[in-house]
């Protein structure tokens, strides 16, 4: 099954499981809303960037 074609809860059980690949597939996923949010809440592109990268980071270490 391609990877794209698969459902986050599924991704989301890989990445707890060490598959970096999956874990990207989420970001690329999400990226865009959870940068468009993070934009909408402070107003500065730099610090959406950061904010974005900041939630996704602590999504991966939160995974298990």
């Amino acid at each position: 099954m391609p990877m794209a074609a698969l459902a986050d809860e599924h991704l989301i059980d890989r990445a707890r499981h060490g598959d970096d690949e999956a874990f990207e597939r989420l970001v690329e996923r999400y990226q865009s809303a959870v940068y468009s949010l993070c934009f909408h809440l402070c107003g500065d592109r730099t610090e959406a960037e950061d904010l974005a990268q900041d939630a996704f980071m602590r999504f991966h270490r939160q995974l298990n």
